[in-house]
Order: structure tokens, then C-alpha cells, then sequence
């Protein structure tokens, strides 16, 4: 990728504040949490849409927790998380994958996540799909396109 790509890509219109997209307040009980999973980066500030995004879901739902979690290279890692979790006194945890599909990488998440709520007997988890087979996902492409057409050089 060029340099101009990455300019492109890390512009801010591109990544808007997702923090106010949430058109609705979604009701918890005292006793569940959000656990967002995701990859993790090596580059630094790269996870910071999924921070925004956990912000959004504090902001939007009445969940006393909410967590991110990361498979490498960024902190805190999902066993972390998990603990983080616990400790605040959530005994059910909805995990929220940040990927747009059942892959390898969501695999290996979702064991680590396994294996961390297996140190907390009286944790349940529940898990919700990766982000991909939403149909409104087919709109963010669209808009996605629209935006680098208007991008390209004549």
C-alpha cells in the first residue's frame, strides 16, 4: 500500500465518531456485561475504533461493564478482559465479536475467551455472530465504494 493509501485510510472523515451512532438504549441486567472481542495490532492506535466502539456501547446501553479484549499484540488481552469481567461482578458475559466472519482468527478468540471463563465457574457466556453476515453490512460497502470513487484521480 502506498503512502497516500494509508493517508487515505487513516483519514477522519473515514473513521467517523462511532460513539453516537446507536439510535437506541439497550436495557441489561445488573449482572451482565459486554466483552468486545477483536484481533489486536502491532501498530500503535490502530485498535482505536474498537475502543470508540466499546465508548458507544457504554454510552447506549445501561451495562455496568463494558470490556474490550484482544487476541495479540494489544492489551488488555481477552484473558484480562474476562477477568476484568468478573471481577466487576458480571456473571453473564455477552461477547461481541469485532470480525466480519467465522474464521481462523475468531476461532482462536473465542477458545481464548473459553478458556478464560473456565477459571469462573459461575460465568456464562453468551456469544453473538461476527459482524459480516449483517445485511446492513452490504451498505457500509456501498458507502465504502461511493467514498473511494469520489477519492480517485482523473
Amino acid at each position: 500500500m502506498n503512502d497516500d493509501m494509508n493517508d487515505d485510510m487513516n483519514d477522519t472523515n473515514h473513521n467517523r465518531d462511532i460513539r453516537n451512532k446507536p439510535d437506541k438504549n439497550l436495557l441489561l441486567e445488573p449482572h451482565q456485561g459486554i466483552l468486545l472481542i477483536a484481533h489486536g495490532s502491532i501498530l500503535a492506535d490502530a485498535e482505536g475504533d474498537v475502543r470508540l466502539l466499546a465508548e458507544g456501547l457504554r454510552e447506549h446501553t445501561d451495562a455496568r461493564v463494558v470490556e474490550v479484549g484482544f487476541l495479540d499484540y494489544t492489551d488488555p488481552r481477552i484473558p484480562q478482559a474476562v477477568a476484568a469481567c468478573v471481577k466487576q461482578g458480571v456473571n453473564e458475559l455477552l461477547v461481541l465479536p469485532y470480525f466480519l466472519t467465522t474464521g481462523f482468527l475468531l476461532t482462536k478468540c473465542l477458545t481464548r475467551v473459553k478458556e478464560a471463563a473456565a477459571k469462573h465457574p459461575t460465568l456464562t457466556l453468551r456469544l453473538a455472530p461476527p459482524l459480516g453476515p449483517h445485511e446492513k453490512l452490504a451498505d457500509i460497502v456501498v458507502e465504502r465504494v461511493e467514498e473511494a470513487s469520489e477519492n480517485l484521480e482523473k
